[in-house]
């Protein structure tokens, strides 16, 4: 399946991604829900996801693109080597906070259920953060060592 070309308000063309659409219309239909029920704190949070879920599908990263298909040079290994460091270290305070949350939003469960929430969306965002260090731990791996990128060496 394709994805379909839009242009963007921006300028550059931007790929529709229909995952983050679909999300954003569910989120506003259980807004909406929320809304004919009279409670008025999840419609709020329901309708920010949703925006947040709009915001997410007319991002784009065009520069990203370019500089992947224009073949750009490889840099120094000292330079991938720190960088490694620096993201296995922030993946590692990422998780630890990604725990902590989660340790917290259980506990605030039994007492606030509205502080669970908010903590159990910090979680969430340390998990997303945990996911790009290991996506960039992952990319300087496979700079670093370009057997672990085709799969014929161990890493």
């Amino acid at each position: 399946m394709t994805t379909p070309v839009v242009e963007s308000s921006s300028g550059p063309v931007a790929r529709v991604r229909w995952r983050h659409l679909v999300l954003a219309v569910a989120l506003f239909a259980v807004a909406g829900l929320r809304a004919a029920n009279d409670d008025m704190l999840w419609t709020a949070v329901f309708a920010l996801a949703g925006l947040g879920e709009l915001w997410l599908r007319r991002r784009d990263r065009p520069a990203a693109r370019e500089a992947r298909s224009a073949g750009s040079a490889r840099p120094a290994d000292a330079v991938i080597d720190r960088s490694l460091l620096v993201h296995r270290r922030a993946e590692r305070l990422w998780l630890a906070t990604l725990v902590i949350c989660i340790c917290g939003a259980t506990a605030l469960l039994l007492t606030s259920s509205v502080l669970a929430v908010v903590v159990a969306v910090l979680a969430l965002l340390s998990l997303l953060r945990v996911r790009r260090e290991r996506r960039s731990v992952e990319t300087l791996l496979a700079l670093s060592r370009p057997s672990y990128a085709t799969g014929r060496g161990a890493p």
